[in-house]
């Protein structure tokens, strides 16, 4: 019963959970069945009506419209482009309604392809080992993978001695429950998504750990050259020390939306000595910046909300919270509105277009790594 509530609030806490949670609920039924019917039904029945009544929410928002955020990452909400069939159908010299184009190249095949190239690359050595996450490098230390180097010789061993134990059900669960767990990540949008593949990190550590233990039991008779790995882990981890708290700041300090901050501390408190403030809209979602350092009062938020549920900004927008304003910036006519404060991407407002006489230039923030974030600009009163 205590399990089945936290098996069903994890759909609460990220839409991966949506698949990830049921892949490891299937993971168990499948390699504990028999221990499973053995319990007594009126536990089976009441923990089943109790896991539904707690994803109640999650289940209701699947038929109500409220699941724009699994549409946008879903891959079956990425067809390819008329222009491309197009070019495909040119080539090959063939129509879309012929058995050579629904055999070779329809879509369920391509979605198809798209589906196993994703599930596959997060077994790579590229994405365990060699460059992590490449498509985000907000989830991963640059300039290394998923895991330590040293676990390139401890995840073979693991690997060994699992498919040698596999009589043993703890580690058929942990197997299956590897493959299946790239799945949430595999039927998304990006080729490759280390948050949405999370679920693979418990069955890697478990053998992982698996090929530690064998190991270094094999070596506990040298003791002299037990040190030796033990060094190399140790290496490896200062080396994952090194970039995550050295490298990762100064290289990908855009990735973590690095500015924010220090925007929203030059007004927040004065925004009623403006007539009215202006913020870039973007995939930042930058309403969300200012409701956390100016500690919006929730309730009045909420009074008041002006999110707009739409795909556009990925999952919806904010265009306006009491005189400020999220959206796209015209900012040579925005200005003409007397003591206005416009902040905005450096490369929006560029002032070799702008009329020196109307504007102050407040303040530009600069990333970590030395390069513009934002250019704050107020009207002359």
């Amino acid at each position: 019963m205590f399990s089945t509530v936290l098996f069903s609030l994890t759909p609460l806490t990220y839409q991966g959970a949506k698949l990830s949670t049921p892949i490891v609920i299937l993971c168990l039924v499948i390699v504990y069945r028999k221990e499973l019917f053995k319990l007594p039904k009126q536990y089976l029945a009441t923990s089943v009506a109790l896991g539904i009544l707690v994803s109640m929410p999650i289940i209701l928002s699947l038929f109500t419209g409220e699941a724009g955020r699994l549409k946008v990452f879903s891959i079956f909400s990425y067809p390819r482009p008329e222009d491309y069939i197009n070019h495909i159908t040119d080539q090959a010299q063939i129509r879309t309604n012929t058995l050579t184009y629904k055999l070779f190249y329809s879509e369920p095949l391509y979605f198809t392809k798209s589906i196993l190239g994703r599930y596959f690359n997060h077994f790579s050595g590229e994405f365990l080992f060699f460059k992590g996450d490449w498509q985000n490098g907000r989830h991963s230390a640059p300039y290394q993978g998923m895991l330590q180097l040293a676990d390139l010789i401890l995840l073979p061993i693991g690997v060994l001695f699992a498919i040698k134990s596999t009589k043993q059900k703890f580690i058929q669960f942990v197997l299956l429950w590897l493959l299946l767990a790239p799945l949430p990540a595999a039927f998304s949008r990006d080729e490759v998504h280390a948050v949405r593949a999370l679920n693979m990190a418990i069955p890697l550590a478990l053998i992982i750990s698996l090929g530690a233990y064998h190991g270094f039991s094999n070596l506990k008779k040298h003791k002299f050259i037990i040190f030796i790995p033990l060094f190399l882990y140790a290496l490896s981890l200062l080396y994952f020390i090194d970039e995550l708290f050295v490298h990762l700041p100064m290289k990908d300090s855009k990735l973590w939306f690095y500015g924010y901050r220090q925007v929203m501390q030059e007004f927040v408190g004065e925004e009623q000595t403006y007539a009215i403030i202006k913020i870039e809209q973007s995939y930042d979602q930058p309403y969300i910046y200012y409701l956390f350092y100016s500690k919006y009062d929730p309730k009045k938020y909420q009074e008041t909300d002006h999110f707009n549920q739409t795909n556009q900004y990925d999952v919806g927008y904010v265009d306006q919270i009491d005189n400020i304003y999220f959206e796209k910036l015209d900012w040579t006519s925005d200005l003409n509105t007397k003591n206005s404060l416009t902040i905005g991407n450096p490369y929006t407002l560029n002032l070799d277009y702008a009329d020196r006489s109307k504007i102050k230039e407040v303040k530009n923030i600069y990333r970590l790594d030395n390069t513009p974030a934002f250019r704050m600009i107020s009207s002359n009163p």
